[in-house]
């Protein structure tokens, strides 16, 4: 999937939402983050107008925001929580 949206403008990309839909919702989004990257080269802010990817992001949006208010200890158990949660996805 990197190699193909590496090679897209942004038409392309907004045509093909469909299945970067199902790939962020099918692929850990740990792999998919190159293709993030690629996707935000290409088009800034796009991959928030791809909902499986959105919500991914809210995740890790959501961790972030987490880790400036608790501790380590607390962070690792919420972590663990958010992983467990992803897998069941």
């Amino acid at each position: 999937m990197l190699a193909a949206v590496k090679t897209m403008n942004r038409d392309q990309l907004e045509a093909c939402s469909a299945p970067l839909n199902r790939f962020f919702g099918a692929v850990p989004f740990s792999l998919a983050i190159p293709v993030v990257i690629a996707i935000e080269k290409i088009w800034p802010h796009h991959v928030e107008t791809i909902p499986a990817a959105n919500k991914r992001l809210d995740v890790v949006r959501k961790g972030g925001l987490y880790s400036e208010t608790f501790s380590s200890e607390k962070m690792q158990n919420m972590l663990k929580a958010v992983m467990e949660v992803m897998e069941t996805q």
